[in-house]
């Protein structure tokens, strides 16, 4: 795909429109978002992709269930949150700020080109990674990392409790 803001932009966004855009997009189209925090963000069931406009720094957190997937998340900033059971996305080209905690079986999800870099504290009682995939029956979850870099901090890089794909990643500084 284009780097982020590079690609046509069907339709544009700011936090207090995103929802309409994201409704009135059609499969395959592009929504750009403007610079801004746009909060925590609960996905969409569509192929689309939503991206930061060119020069935008676009700041989302996630919380995805089974209700949503097919879309691409492309060039975020402060990145973290979990998905639960939801499938097939793509988050590319963004920055992590925090922890994202994935739990899924079979999930057709791509974590890719992003960049995990924050100086992590380790907090009694959380997470101790960056990444965090899991499942109940520690069967294939279906998340590919790659491509990615995870550097400093008191955290692990990435924490198992189902198989996943970790290709051409670069672990360096940390716990």
């Amino acid at each position: 795909g284009a780097p982020p803001g590079e690609g046509p932009c069907n339709l544009n966004a700011t936090p207090s429109s995103v929802s309409s855009p994201v409704s009135a997009a059609s499969a395959g189209q592009v929504i750009c978002l403007a610079s801004s925090n746009y909060g925590t963000w609960n996905g969409v069931n569509k192929a689309v992709v939503i991206q930061a406009a060119t020069d935008a720094t676009a700041n989302m957190r996630i919380n995805f269930n089974s209700s949503v997937g097919g879309f691409v998340l492309d060039g975020m900033n402060g990145m973290r949150g979990k998905s639960v059971n939801a499938k097939n996305f793509t988050i590319r080209n963004s920055v992590f700020s925090d922890t994202i905690d994935i739990e899924v079986t079979d999930g057709g999800i791509l974590l890719d080109r992003n960049t995990h870099d924050w100086h992590a504290v380790y907090a009694k009682g959380s997470y101790n990674a960056k990444v965090r995939v899991q499942n109940d029956t520690a069967a294939f979850s279906g998340v590919t990392v790659q491509d990615s870099t995870f550097r400093n901090g008191d955290l692990d890089g990435i924490h198992l409790g189902a198989g996943i794909n970790i290709l051409n990643n670069i672990f360096d500084n940390l716990c």
